[in-house]
């Protein structure tokens, strides 16, 4: 998801990683898979070199867990964006829920489900089902730190349904631009890559636009103080 964006040519990256893979799985000994892991990193920072004029946009990927997780179910959501030049953030892993659900459940201990149940307090304070409320949390969450969030779910889900709305409110009182898709066995590809494509031209205007702020507003503080009002 990092090296993504700085692709040399479309696909570079994800062939590397298909191919690295497809040797860890071969591999019979732990020498080789060391070797293994040393070629792929070689390959994927050779596959990534090529320098961009700007910084690739910042998305949040957030939602029902299997509708995030599986390329299947998303019509390769990550791929698509990586390959419009943005930087796909996620938290949903199998690791991270296996440990907050299973382990940490039993042992009544968690800091990081903690911190995203305290991000969703103020717009949802209580459990909704599914992933409802933790969507929430994590959009919160991130805002902080990228241009924009993508929020998934199927069609039909109560939980994701809920946080669809609450979202509403998220993304006007901390003026962060929120895309829900909502995936079942009737979504068309080519409207979810459009309806992604704009939204990430959005994204790079805004982040242009802030810029140029930004540096308007430096540009006048490095101006002589007897100059300001003049």
């Amino acid at each position: 998801r990092e090296l993504f964006p700085r692709e040399n040519s479309p696909g570079s990256v994800r062939r590397v990683h298909r191919r690295a893979v497809a040797a860890v799985e071969h591999a019979d000994e732990l020498r080789a898979l060391r070797r293994a892991r040393a070629e792929a990193l070689c390959a994927l920072r050779a596959a990534s070199t090529s320098a961009r004029d700007e910084e690739p946009v910042q998305v949040a990927l957030v939602g029902e867990i299997f509708t995030v997780l599986e390329p299947g179910a998303n019509m390769q959501l990550e791929d698509f964006l990586g390959g419009l030049g943005a930087r796909v953030h996620r938290e949903i892993r199998i690791s991270n829920w296996a440990r907050e659900h299973i382990f940490c459940d039993f042992l009544r201990w968690s800091r990081k489900g903690h911190r995203i149940k305290r991000a969703a307090e103020p717009y949802l304070g209580h459990f909704v089902g599914g992933e409802g409320q933790a969507t929430v949390g994590r959009a919160v969450h991130s805002s902080a730190v990228v241009d924009g969030i993508v929020h998934v779910m199927p069609f039909t889900c109560g939980p994701e349904i809920i946080a669809r709305s609450v979202l509403r409110t998220v993304r006007r009182d901390l003026d962060i631009p929120i895309l829900t898709l909502v995936f079942d066995e009737h979504t068309a590809r080519a409207g979810v890559q459009t309806r992604l494509e704009a939204f990430v031209d959005m994204l790079r205007w805004r982040k242009a636009q802030s810029g140029k702020s930004r540096n308007r507003q430096e540009s006048i503080h490095d101006r002589p103080r007897s100059s300001i009002f003049e």
